[in-house]
């Protein structure tokens, strides 16, 4: 199989995880006036609105920096470059668990569908770029039978 010269791999292999993090806008993020009653479009839109004000910027800029990386890594997926795409996936990656887990603590307010789907788009993502690197990489098994022909 001449898994080398499929330009389209990284960008079939990058689609699953897109939707994964399309699918952490609609799942319940967090809980306010009752258990997990915020959606993850809410989630992503809060760091946004502290930004734009100003306020706990620090805190607002590194829970919001995996959605940019998250999405020049499906940028670069769907141009055709796993390799950097791989390593924009893995700091959207650390990044995103740097949030959950180290700054928030992994709250009970964080074990939530939301969370999980949003964190595991991001690893997705680094496994799919990593895997895309991987195969085009492979020498193909074929190429010296095409010459001779």
């Amino acid at each position: 199989m001449l898994i080398r010269n499929v330009r389209w791999l990284p960008a079939v292999l990058a689609f699953p995880c897109d939707l994964v993090y399309l699918r952490s806008f609609f799942l319940p993020t967090y809980g306010v006036d009752g258990p997990f009653d915020v959606p993850g479009w809410d989630a992503f839109m809060v760091p946004i609105h502290f930004l734009l004000r100003g306020e706990r910027v620090i805190e607002a800029f590194t829970c919001w920096l995996p959605n940019p990386l998250f999405w020049l890594a499906a940028v670069l997926m769907a141009a055709g470059f796993p390799r950097t795409a791989f390593a924009a996936a893995a700091l959207a990656s650390l990044f995103a668990a740097l949030w959950l887990w180290v700054l928030r603590g992994f709250t009970d307010d964080f074990k939530t569908p939301g969370a999980n789907s949003w964190l595991a788009s991001m690893l997705l993502m680094t496994v799919a770029a990593l895997t895309a690197s991987y195969l085009r990489r492979i020498p193909s098994s074929t190429a010296n039978c095409d010459r001779r022909l």
